[in-house]
């Protein structure tokens, strides 16, 4: 991260996103892998303002993208500029853990041998020097304690009338924090959230199910029926 505060041009939040995919880069700028929706809630933007800005930092030669190259066929980002200015760096830890295996009489390239010269690999799911790690496990996980609404799930939810997400997201999280057995354990919690919010719809029909000029009249309604029920009883 301190290249892109020492060096990068971006600015705003252009400048909020690289740091954010830095976050997650190894020591010499590559192997960053998060999901946008990850970008965006560290950056504290939008889903869309990240995809705008990754294309504005490709263009300017300060972001790389390789499609599908990261961890469960995600993105993986590295920064060029960065790679090319610790070239010497890279290369002179490489000889030293060359010599160190030398000194131990094992092969440096033997991934099972016992040096502890290790040169930086591919970092694990979402690498981040901040933020704590949540691998997929095939079998699912709990939900983890900072599951938080992105804005890519309100403008989901926004795009489908569904409810506010922000005024649900307690009763889920309490929900599912009291769960047990082995359906508290998702693969996908973001997808457990849209399914929470669709049954939230379906559950109370009569507060999201219409549209909001049938709400509009079904309050005049009423308001009419207590000024008749008034008047006949003045």
């Amino acid at each position: 991260m301190s290249w892109v505060f020492d060096k990068s041009t971006a600015k705003y939040s252009d400048r909020l996103i690289l740091l954010a995919i830095a976050n997650h880069c190894d020591r010499y700028g590559r192997n960053s892998w998060p999901k946008q929706t990850t970008i965006a809630a560290e950056a504290r933007v939008s889903v869309r303002e990240v995809i705008r800005a990754i294309e504005g930092l490709k263009a300017s030669g300060e972001l790389l993208v390789e499609e599908g190259a990261g961890e469960v066929g995600k993105h993986r980002y590295s920064l060029p500029l960065m790679i090319a200015a610790d070239g010497d760096k890279m290369a002179r830890d490489k000889s030293a853990c060359d010599e160190l295996a030398r000194d131990n009489n094992v092969d440096s390239r033997d991934k099972s041998s016992s040096s502890t010269c290790q040169i930086p690999q591919r970092n694990k799911e979402e690498p981040s020097l901040n933020h704590p790690n949540h691998p997929t496990h095939s079998l699912g996980m709990r939900l983890p304690g900072d599951f938080v609404v992105t804005e890519e799930i309100r403008l989901w939810a926004l795009s489908r009338g569904l409810p506010n997400p922000d005024e649900e997201y307690e009763g889920f999280v309490d929900y599912w924090t009291a769960a047990t057995g082995a359906n508290a354990r998702k693969r996908d919690w973001n997808a457990a959230f849209r399914t929470w919010l669709r049954n939230a719809k379906k559950f109370n029909r009569e507060k999201y199910g219409k549209s909001r000029s049938q709400q509009q009249l079904d309050t005049l309604k009423s308001d009419r029926e207590k000024l008749h029920a008034l008047l006949a009883n003045s």
